[in-house]
């Protein structure tokens, strides 16, 4: 998109990037609809996005470890 000289912003490259989630995250990206968008960064839903999957890693193995 860069090279056709199409800039996108923020809300709508978030927006892009929450459509582009697994059924995993349906969730979070409910939660974050939630929010407002329009002053959300894509670093910030990274950061958000990651700190997410950390959790649902770290029970997943706690989860096998009790079996």
């Amino acid at each position: 998109m860069k090279n056709c000289e199409e800039t996108l912003g923020d809300q709508v490259i978030v927006e892009k990037i929450l459509r582009s989630l697994t059924p995993r995250f349906d969730h979070m990206v409910i939660t974050i609809e939630e929010m407002n968008l329009s002053s959300m960064k894509a670093d910030e839903l990274q950061c958000i996005l990651e700190a997410h999957e950390h959790r649902l890693n770290e029970r997943s193995t706690k989860y096998e470890k009790n079996k």
